[in-house]
């Protein structure tokens, strides 16, 4: 028993020091900025081991245009079929031990592989190095101009599963990633023409371990192409409606599948009743940035009828955090009916109430923001949503309409 516990050990050693990196581009009709993005690749100060570009069955003349890189890349070619199933092929023709996904429509920063690639050979048992994004845009004529950083949440290693759950902000782009952790998780779910990498790294997160680095790993660039498939398309403008469409279809599965306990920081040191309100709670939250109220209004119920103790800092940040999604929360501004449900479920009782007050404070921000882009007529939809919120939990009656400055003044400077 013990000679096969050595060979083990020493089997993960090897498959460990293959510190070699394949890239893997999935393509389909950018053959102009596929061009920038293998550039990019090519111009590391650390140079890929191996580029393989996954031609999803493009009409424009991408492999023309890739010709001139036969001594530097690989080309496998498919039929259109989407992105998962570019990638499981690139997966399964990977020659090395460590994988750079990469978009054809990104660009990587000279050190980005250097740094990750450091990484992961300080840190031998780790699974994913990531790192952070910018994002950019090219006028008509050719200027380029940085759109600022892209979303991001700073948080550590055992905490990362449960902050994937809330948003991806950790892209395969900025990312290497250990194939055999791949390997682990297995291949990229074909049924998913949008946020199929979103769902990847959620598997990923789940089991992997992870280092991270504030620098710059690439630039995500802003674009009016369309996405998806030559059967299912998408334009730029529908991008967010697209995620959100297929984000609801992985999460309600999910839901189901997923164990509670998963929504927990690995290693809290949470038990009992208190881990579960707070397991509870933090489901609560990622359904409702995932727009899944129905889902979220029932944890909250399960919560209320928990722990009666004094909610935690975590527990109140978590709340507040409930309409914090980084595609907004549009849908409290078209659907009174969810305001009045939301409503009704925080004026059920006084452990509620004390949810709803911190889940109304939490939409302060939002309401900010939103003046601040001036956009008044959304900074009053939240604004209202917010007040009888807050006043719901309160217990006050939903037909009296509450003094606003007061409100206003208090809710607004809170926290």
């Amino acid at each position: 028993m013990v000679g096969c516990g050595v060979m083990v050990d020493w089997i993960e050693e090897e498959l460990m020091s293959d510190d070699r990196v394949t890239v893997l581009v999935p393509t389909f009709n950018r053959s102009d900025l596929l061009i920038e993005a293998i550039e990019s690749l090519l111009n590391q100060d650390k140079r890929p081991d191996e580029i393989i570009v996954i031609n999803d069955g493009s009409t424009d003349d991408t492999l023309r245009q890739l010709e001139k890189y036969a001594d530097s890349i690989r080309i496998l070619s498919q039929k259109n079929q989407g992105k998962s199933t570019a990638l499981n092929l690139g997966l399964a023709h990977a020659s090395h031990g460590l994988i750079w996904i990469f978009d054809d429509d990104d660009l990587a920063d000279p050190a980005a592989l250097g740094t990750l690639h450091g990484l992961l050979r300080a840190n031998k048992r780790v699974d994913i190095a990531y790192g952070r994004h910018k994002r950019f845009y090219r006028t008509p004529d050719g200027k380029v101009i940085n759109s600022g950083t892209g979303y991001w949440t700073d948080c550590g290693p055992e905490m990362f599963f449960v902050s994937t759950l809330e948003d991806m902000f950790a892209h395969q782009a900025g990312m290497l990633v250990r194939k055999s952790l791949f390997d682990r998780v297995g291949i990229f779910n074909t049924s998913l023409v949008r946020s199929q990498d979103y769902e990847m790294s959620l598997r990923l997160a789940k089991v992997g371990t992870v280092v991270s680095t504030n620098a710059v790993i690439f630039y995500q660039r802003i674009h009016d192409g369309v996405r998806g498939t030559k059967k299912r398309q998408f334009s730029h403008g529908e991008s967010t409606s697209s995620w959100r469409e297929y984000d609801k279809v992985i999460f309600e599965r999910l839901y189901r599948e997923l164990p509670l306990s998963a929504y927990l920081e690995r290693n809290s040191g949470l038990s009992g009743i208190s881990a579960g309100r707070q397991a509870l709670l933090r489901r609560a939250g990622v359904m409702a940035r995932k727009q899944l109220w129905g889902f979220a209004l029932s944890d909250l119920d399960a919560a209320t009828k928990g722990s009666q103790a004094d909610l935690t800092s975590i527990e109140i940040q978590i709340l507040r955090n409930m309409f914090a999604s980084k595609y907004g929360c549009s849908e409290l501004l078209e659907d009174d009916d969810l305001v009045a449900a939301i409503c009704r479920h925080v004026g059920a009782g006084p452990q509620y109430g004390r949810f709803g007050i911190e889940v109304a404070t939490g939409l302060r921000w939002r309401v900010r923001r939103e003046l601040l882009d001036r956009h008044f007529k959304s900074a009053f939809g939240y604004f209202s949503a917010m007040v009888r919120i807050y006043y719901a939990a309160n217990g006050a009656r939903m037909s009296k309409w509450p003094p606003r400055k007061k409100v206003a003044g208090s809710m607004l400077k809170k926290g």
